[in-house]
């Protein structure tokens, strides 16, 4: 029988027990178990494999909005730690080129780990596991993003915290308030109230302290993560899909978030402080999620709409717009309200400017 060097503490039959050999789980090579087990609890089938063969970072969709997920089993932390012990860690892989790639590129990410408690036999229960589900904020607002160090970072739970989660079959915050600690049946409900929310409020917040100099040279590096932010925060609201009503282009790749009132007009609008001009660039109500085509039609003024999503087209384009699926006066967009309005009355003005 193989000798250990540690002794080892896990939730075996409803109490953290010491064992002398791992986890079965820990350091699994083959990630897909874990990906069924989430995939089956969120009630959704596909996902998308995004990390070279690792199997362990893929894309899924769910309810219209998408999640870059990296999933493993938590460990006890590696030989410099002691074994003999009830905190568990969840790493999040800065350093890995698949994961750096998502954090440049502003897209939402999940860290997940997945605890499985033990039956009396020292196997798997996997009908009480829980979701380590580092908090989003942990991860683009952490130091290790600011400094641009990209080094391997990690959170913590305690066993103490799994079980009474287990349990109670509730979720909540480890000590740190860094991770959420989920019971499986709680999983879909918190992704519906908790995680959007919480990416929602995270974009607005990243929103609102951009400097207005890093939005007025379209091809820098600030720009664009301006740009990527935005489009999550429609996205986050509207779901992955163009707004054009006949156009069902819901590719996340080709999704383009399009000011009503561009940037560049709101940077000069003179009557606006410093505060109004981040609230009109960040908000919401200022923007469409078209695909290119139609992004490029409206970016140009060569189409407009009016307060009720009644088209009106360019003469310059009368003779082509069947091509892009659109019929002139007719509602090809939904208005979401008054501010929408607001800001679709100057597209309108420079729309008719133009036209003169």
């Amino acid at each position: 029988m193989k000798k250990y060097p540690y002794s080892y503490k896990h939730i075996v039959s409803g109490n953290i027990t010491e064992l002398e050999k791992p986890h079965p789980l820990d350091n699994i090579k083959d990630k897909s178990i874990f990906i069924e087990y989430l995939l089956k609890d969120l009630k959704i089938t596909n996902v998308e494999e995004i990390s070279n063969g690792k199997k362990n970072l893929f894309k899924i969709y769910y309810k219209n909005l998408y999640y870059n997920i990296f999933i493993e089993f938590p460990d006890g932390g590696g030989k410099d730690i002691s074994y003999n012990s009830t905190s568990k860690k969840i790493a999040i892989p800065y350093h890995t080129t698949a994961f750096k790639k998502i954090i440049n590129n502003y897209e939402r990410v999940l860290v997940i780990n997945i605890y499985v408690p033990l039956d009396d036999n020292g196997n798997p229960d996997f009908s009480k596991k829980v979701y380590l589900i580092v908090d989003p904020k942990q991860i683009y607002l952490s130091n290790v993003i600011k400094k641009e160090t990209y080094n391997s970072s990690s959170r913590w739970v305690k066993l103490e915290e799994i079980l009474d989660v287990i349990n109670n079959k509730i979720y909540k915050y480890n000590n740190k308030k860094n991770v959420y600690i989920v019971y499986w049946e709680k999983l879909e409900w918190f992704f519906n109230d908790i995680l959007k929310k919480e990416y929602i409020a995270m974009i607005n917040s990243e929103l609102s302290n951009i400097p207005l100099s890093d939005l007025t040279d379209e091809n820098n590096k600030k720009y664009n993560k301006y740009r990527r932010l935005f489009r999550e925060m429609l996205i986050s609201n509207r779901g992955i899909e163009c707004e054009i009503i006949n156009c069902r282009i819901n590719i996340l790749e080709l999704m383009v978030a399009s000011h009503i009132k561009p940037v560049n007009k709101i940077i000069n609008d003179k009557s606006l402080d410093k505060l109004q001009k981040i609230t009109e660039i960040s908000d919401p109500n200022n923007g469409f999620l078209l695909c290119p085509n139609h992004d490029g039609l409206f970016d140009k003024f060569l189409i407009t709409f009016n307060s009720n999503g009644i088209l009106k087209i360019s003469r310059s384009i009368v003779g082509q717009i069947s091509y892009f699926n659109l019929v002139n006066e007719t509602k090809v967009i939904n208005i979401s309200g008054r501010e929408m309005i607001k800001y679709l009355e100057f597209h309108n003005k420079e729309f008719n400017f133009r036209e003169q």
